[in-house]
């Protein structure tokens, strides 16, 4: 029957002094990029969502209502429309 070692391998590794720095220095620079990672992941994902809630309708965006398929073409503004602006010219000049 083979000797079990209770200790895992890695606690037979003797660390003193400038090897245990290095490792404890690793270590907390992988900790780091993570967490820069992380951030940085998350400020992207900010700044998308701010985006796409800043787009809005102008009156110069075509509008369901104002489909090529029906309404009449307003002269004023260069579109079809259902014939309702006041101040549209619906007869060429």
């Amino acid at each position: 029957m083979p000797a079990t070692n209770p200790e895992p391998c890695w606690a037979t590794i003797p660390l003193e002094g400038q090897d245990l720095k290095r490792v404890i220095g690793r270590i907390l620079i992988a900790i780091f990029g993570a967490l820069l990672s992380m951030l940085q992941l998350l400020y992207r994902g900010v700044a998308f969502l701010a985006n796409c809630t800043s787009i809005s309708a102008t009156d110069d965006d075509r509008r369901f209502h104002d489909a090529d398929l029906i309404g009449e073409y307003n002269y004023r503004t260069g579109h079809l429309d259902v014939g309702t602006d006041p101040y549209g010219r619906y007869d060429e000049d």
